[in-house]
């Protein structure tokens, strides 16, 4: 029974070794399939009227008075209707502002990190004060 029992686990294990062997020969003659892009990607909207980058901070409270605590969700295009584009800053967070948009009597500006991956539009109440470029 034991001698059965061993044989059966060696077996297995044999077995399990060679499945994971023949797994790398046969992918290795497959064509590389490419990482599949989320469906955000690119749909943030570029045009701004162009405005000389600018540093900024994000504010810490938001316009009444009350702290924000959670991330900052990055818009698509300008307009408090916009969707968000998958991007979020921390308050408190170093911005650039590269261009600025009105829609009402809003303004609007579109901004970037420091390095460059998160980008897209944020309403002017939420950027600090003292930070905001002069209208």
């Amino acid at each position: 029974m034991r001698a059965t029992l061993v044989a059966l686990l060696i077996g297995l294990m044999l077995i399990s070794a060679a499945c994971g062997r023949v797994r790398g020969v046969v992918d290795r003659f497959r064509a590389p399939t490419p990482t599949p892009t989320p469906d955000w990607v690119g749909k943030t909207q570029e045009e701004a009227t162009p405005l000389a980058t600018y540093q900024a901070r994000v504010a810490d409270v938001d316009p009444t008075g009350r702290a924000i605590t959670g991330a900052v969700a990055l818009r698509e295009e300008p307009g408090r209707g916009a969707d968000p584009n998958g991007f979020s800053v921390q308050p408190g967070e170093r911005v650039f502002i590269t261009g600025v948009q009105t829609v009402g009597n809003e303004r609007f500006f579109k901004i970037r990190s420091f390095d460059g991956l998160k980008r897209g539009w944020m309403a002017e109440a939420l950027i600090n004060p003292n930070d905001r470029p002069p209208a």
